[in-house]
């Protein structure tokens, strides 16, 4: 695959929600061969079952969804109408970094335009909620143990998830 390029990469499964993965090959060096080991965990479809959404993209500081997450949206849209029956809570997540009242108040406009867009897609309005987390629910750590920034930490607590709570 050509370098200087992200790529999205997904596992499906029947019964559990397929899985993509934003691949950024900017930082590989251009010369010569290069293999990438990558692996995507897959969950059961189940009440109580989180599932990230790693290809949902917004700017620095904003909540307006960017057009390359609507892809990813599209899949939630088509799960949602392969099982009618399931509801779902979607969130939204930041870092450390920043007042925690901002943090919350962001997380919660990003995890509302998300599910304003599966809405205008044609889903229930009784189908999802939205609810920001911000800071709250880190995945992993914001800064490392000596107390240094840890930038890899900090990436995987931005995120966009949802739960399902009815099946």
């Amino acid at each position: 695959m050509p370098y200087d390029k992200n790529y999205s990469i997904r596992a499906s499964a029947d019964k559990f929600f397929a899985i993509s993965e934003n691949l950024k090959l900017d930082s590989l060096i251009k010369a010569g061969y290069k293999e990438i080991h990558k692996d995507l965990y897959l969950v059961p479809i189940e009440i109580g079952q989180v599932f990230r959404l790693n290809n949902v993209f917004f700017d620095f500081d904003k909540y307006d969804l960017r057009p390359e997450s609507y892809l990813e949206l599209d899949r939630v849209v088509g799960f949602l109408n392969e099982y009618p029956n399931i509801e779902i809570e979607m969130s939204a997540h930041t870092d450390s970094k920043g007042a925690d009242d901002y943090n919350m108040t962001l997380s919660d406009n990003r995890a509302r335009s998300v599910m304003d867009y599966i809405i205008s897609r044609g889903i229930a309005k009784t189908r999802i909620i939205s609810q920001g987390y911000g800071e709250t629910k880190p995945v992993a750590g914001n800064s490392h143990a000596d107390g240094t920034d840890n930038p890899e930490g900090r990436q995987l607590n931005r995120r966009v998830e949802f739960k399902i709570l009815k099946n």
